[in-house]
């Protein structure tokens, strides 16, 4: 009878417990994503957190919706990133939950030695969330990243900020890669850069502000970084899988590059690069036949990689990570590069 008694007691005691610490989902606040900047003028930190609005999410339509409607923002400025989101969790009624953190988007002033690790030690010590984030980098106002007012676009409001994909046309990077880029010698790593700009929208017969993503930057090996822009440099884009792509050879010669794959073999002295992707023409060629058309867009991949290659070579970012690969055996300079490109129209 006594042992029935005390389990009795702890169980009550243990619901007692668990109650307590439960809270409705009105009474937590939970971040999606966070916006990070550094001031140097200042050598502060400024943090805006991006809060999912748990109150009206399920019933919002996303392509119609006001962004107020979706999310809304917090911010802080402190000496430490720490500080900065402690003191938005101390001026918040609501408890701040970082469990379900999608991205952090940096600025580019924020990347130097002193502030890479300030983040990396941070995250490591936390227990606050999990480390599954993804990383972002912008040239933008960091406040006019979370004011975009279209969200139904890929990449874009709420596909950035709210971790929604409808597939990954960027090289995805995640904490556990920042940690390998930031401690393994010669590794380098591609973070995808977002840009805000102004696109004009059929549906809504006007132009509203999104999230385009416009470039990488590459961290370097005194943790500065270099950026560059697709518009510039094309074939980073084909340096990594994606879905999709709209490539224009001529006027005359447009075309969809889809499920796009890149895989690379080292050996000794020589590096194939093996390409597959299928290739959907967008314009009515009347004049070229298949192997002559084949032929060209080979080409066009070809020229365009190597144009690549050839600009991050003279910057000294070995992107392929050729030296980590063959634990600094080969010598980049004299090494073949080969393709192996198999090409599937539909």
């Amino acid at each position: 009878m006594k042992k029935i008694f005390l389990l009795l007691i702890i169980l009550l005691l243990l619901y007692c417990t668990s109650c307590k610490d439960n809270k409705e989902i009105h009474e937590i606040s939970f971040v999606s994503s966070i916006g990070i900047d550094y001031k140097i003028d200042t050598n502060e930190y400024e943090v805006i957190l991006y809060f999912i609005n748990t109150i009206n999410n399920v019933s919002v339509d996303y392509g119609l919706s006001e962004p107020e409607l979706l999310g809304y923002t917090a911010s802080s400025i402190s000496n430490s990133i720490s500080s900065a989101i402690n003191k938005i969790q101390e001026s918040s009624e609501t408890m701040i939950s970082l469990k379900h953190l999608e991205t952090i988007i940096f600025t580019e002033t924020f990347f130097n030695q002193k502030n890479i690790f300030e983040f990396y030690n941070y995250c490591k010590n936390s227990h606050l969330f999990f480390h599954a984030f993804e990383i972002f980098i912008t040239d933008s106002n960091l406040k006019d990243i979370f004011l975009i007012e279209n969200m139904t676009d890929s990449p874009s409001y709420y596909t950035l900020l709210t971790g929604k994909k409808n597939g990954y046309d960027y090289d995805k990077v995640l904490f556990y890669n920042f940690v390998n880029d930031i401690l393994t010698p010669n590794y380098y790593l591609k973070y995808p850069k977002i840009t805000v700009t102004d696109e004009f929208y059929k549906k809504n017969n006007k132009k509203l502000k999104t999230i385009s993503h416009t470039g990488y930057s590459i961290l370097k090996e005194d943790y500065s970084i270099s950026t560059y822009n697709l518009n510039t440099i094309n074939g980073l884009r084909l340096l990594n899988n994606f879905n999709l792509y709209t490539a224009k050879i001529s006027d005359s010669l447009r075309f969809y590059i889809k499920n796009y794959k890149i895989s690379k073999n080292i050996k000794k002295d020589e590096i194939t690069l093996k390409i597959f992707c299928e290739i959907q023409i967008l314009d009515n060629i009347n004049n070229l036949n298949t192997n002559n058309l084949t032929n060209e867009i080979k080409l066009f991949i070809i020229n365009e990689i190597n144009n690549c290659l050839s600009i991050l070579q003279d910057d000294q970012i070995d992107i392929l990570n050729i030296k980590l690969t063959s634990n600094n055996q080969i010598d980049y300079q004299n090494t073949l590069l080969n393709y192996q490109i198999n090409l599937y129209f539909k």
